[in-house]
């Protein structure tokens, strides 16, 4: 495993990290899994699957927590209001990848077209890189971790 903290963007074996708020020694990878950051190296943390629901579950500082709210809040920022819920557009409860997630309402969520079977994914790249530039860098939350994790260390 490659680890790499360039241009305030920190990188596990090449792919984009982002913090998952509220929760600062975890990041979330860009293709949907997690990472924790504590102690001396860096682990990836294996999700359940929630066998009443389909969806991931993932515990975080003994905590369990549904895994596609927190990599949605990582990805697209905090949840617009409590009327909002995380959808995937491909509709697999298990993809929690940054493209296949958004913020939406209930009803725009039952009325989200899907035409031949294929999703418009631009508005989810939006809303990731959007919500990351208002902060003032993608990963400016991780910059605690640079002395931490840089110079491509290996684990």
């Amino acid at each position: 495993m490659r680890i790499s903290f360039e241009n305030n963007e920190l990188r596990i074996d090449s792919l984009l990290c982002f913090p998952v708020t509220q929760h600062p020694q975890y990041v979330c990878r860009v293709d949907g899994t997690i990472w924790s950051l504590k102690g001396k190296g860096v682990k990836k943390l294996k999700p359940a699957v929630n066998k009443n629901t389909g969806y991931n579950t993932i515990k975080l500082d003994g905590k369990t927590y549904n895994a596609h709210y927190i990599f949605c809040s990582a990805f697209h920022g905090p949840k617009p209001s409590k009327m909002h819920q995380v959808a995937h557009y491909n509709a697999i409860k298990t993809d929690n990848s940054a493209m296949n997630l958004r913020w939406t309402t209930a009803g725009e969520k039952k009325g989200f077209p899907k035409e031949n079977g294929f999703f418009d994914l631009t508005n989810s790249m939006d809303s990731l890189f959007h919500y990351h530039e208002k902060q003032g860098n993608l990963t400016g939350r991780l910059q605690g971790f640079e002395n931490k994790y840089t110079n491509g260390r290996t684990n």
